[in-house]
């Protein structure tokens, strides 16, 4: 009988120690604090599969990321992305929001990073130059500029007031435009 109860002691402790490294394990892994991880958090989301982050670029205390399904692995629907990660005091990242479109679009994303609102672009395009984006409100252009572009790097801009609609088109190296 005693046998039985050091046994079952055993085990239960055995269990609890288990159950800590799986939590301590799972939690480390999920914490944002390296590139992996911030992907892994975007895998974690429901319904989702592999995404590889391609740039990260921080704004007002808030990592934004270039994204694409990652072909290497899962299923291919053929998506791209910007993924937003809130910088936290710990030095951790926590998952905040995300814009997805298929490969050929344009990423949008209007966001507010404390008291500044910003216009997020990105498009997954080989060699790009630059893009010419204009800001529209009541068939008025209120702005358009070219933007010199760097590879999967997500375009910030300040954000005009409401209501608005923005165009942006792409270019190439060589010339080719995508919108």
């Amino acid at each position: 009988m005693r046998n039985k109860i050091a046994l079952t002691i055993s085990l239960v402790g055995l269990i609890v120690l288990i159950a800590t490294c799986v939590l301590t394990s799972s939690k480390g892994r999920l914490s944002g604090t390296t590139l992996e991880s911030r992907e892994a958090i975007l895998q974690s989301q429901p319904g989702q599969y592999p995404w590889k982050i391609l740039d990260e670029q921080v704004v007002d205390g808030y990592l934004v990321c270039s994204m694409r399904e990652d072909p290497e692995i899962g299923i291919q629907d053929n998506e791209i992305g910007i993924a937003i990660f809130e910088i936290l005091e710990d030095g951790k990242h926590s998952f905040v929001t995300w814009a997805k479109r298929e490969s050929e679009e344009i990423v949008f994303s209007h966001v507010r990073f404390h008291e500044n609102e910003y216009v997020l672009i990105f498009a997954d395009i080989p060699s790009p130059s630059h893009a010419e984006v204009t800001f529209i409100r009541d068939d008025t252009v209120l702005e358009s500029k070219t933007h010199e572009l760097t590879e999967n790097r997500v375009l910030v801009l300040p954000r005009p007031e409401d209501p608005l609609t923005v165009t942006a088109i792409y270019y190439d190296i060589n010339g080719n435009k995508y919108e």
